[in-house]
């Protein structure tokens, strides 16, 4: 059985995958598409909150995904990217 995936939240320390993952979903519902299998809408929702998730989120992702600025002491960090 499928199991739909909930609305992801911003993590700093997930900020390098979202962007692998929304890709994945991409493959995937195309993947399935070819087959007639209908997890492919499936897909292509997670798809859809994954690309919410990284247009709203899209400086801290290149920050947070630079190195290793997910694990730096967020008082060092620059002051746009505290809250996170």
């Amino acid at each position: 059985m499928w199991c739909k995936m909930k609305e992801p939240k911003f993590s700093k320390v997930l900020a390098k995958y979202y962007i692998k993952w929304f890709q994945d979903c991409c493959e995937s519902a195309a993947y399935c598409r070819e087959r007639g299998d209908k997890r492919a809408l499936w897909y292509l929702e997670d798809a859809k909150r994954y690309l919410t998730l990284i247009m709203e989120n899209w400086e801290a992702i290149e920050f947070f995904s630079t190195g290793d600025n997910a694990f730096i002491r967020p008082s060092v960090l620059p002051k746009q990217f505290r809250d996170y």
